[in-house]
């Protein structure tokens, strides 16, 4: 299968074309020199070797993270779906940047943490052991004190986690890692299914009708 995927969802976006035997090309951005999504996918493809009319599924990071970004990815990969048929397979950001940890040989536990604004948190603790991925306790939000109040020898790992958390590791999502995670358990989903995380409740407040000039009428 044909893969690419688009992680959107932290300040370094990035996009990866894969190709059946599984070796991935990726395009990555730094939060000083922002590039166009297309610019992204197009650097991927190319380095791939692959055309967009070749892609078999559009791989999407859901988040947490920047909602902005996430419904930026959701965009492009629905559009996909709509052009060129391309199935879309949804992938956990944190389910990414565990494994990401796994593969650079992280052993133990180790609460990923992702800002949620608002002094709050998204959490999500593991523990990996030989490569491998287990879940301690499902993603939640947290406040700053309660991410940081965690079982002894747990340590805190996330999209620049240092900033909020000394002696944090810094982990990002990468597009190839997500799309390794697609190719390993594809599950598409109905491209207008997709939805980012986002554990709060969503309210909006209607807009009070426009006030005319003048502030009233004479017959």
């Amino acid at each position: 299968m044909r893969i690419l995927a688009l992680e959107f969802s932290s300040e370094r976006r990035s996009a990866a074309a894969q190709d059946p035997s599984g070796r991935a090309a990726e395009a990555t951005e730094s939060p000083n020199r922002k590039k166009d999504p297309f610019a992204l996918i197009q650097e991927a493809l190319s380095a791939a070797g692959l055309a967009p009319d070749q892609i078999d599924a559009v791989a999407v990071g859901l988040g947490p993270g920047s909602y902005t970004g996430i419904r930026a990815a959701l965009a492009v990969a629905q559009g996909w779906s709509l052009a060129r048929g391309a199935a879309i397979i949804p992938v956990s950001t944190v389910e990414a940047l565990v494994r990401r940890l796994a593969d650079q040989g992280f052993e133990g536990r180790v609460r990923i943490v992702i800002d949620a604004q608002r002094r709050e948190f998204y959490a999500a603790d593991f523990r990996i052991a030989g490569g491998k991925t287990e879940t301690l306790a499902p993603l939640r939000l947290l406040s700053k004190a309660e991410a940081e109040s965690r079982p002894s020898g747990t340590a805190l790992a996330g999209p620049g986690a240092s900033r909020f958390f000394p002696g944090a590791l810094d982990v990002y999502p990468l597009a190839s890692t997500t799309a390794a995670l697609a190719a390993a358990h594809p599950r598409p989903a109905p491209p207008e299914s997709l939805q980012p995380v986002y554990l709060r409740q969503t309210a909006f407040k209607k807009a009070p009708p426009p006030r005319r000039a003048g502030g009233g009428c004479s017959d």
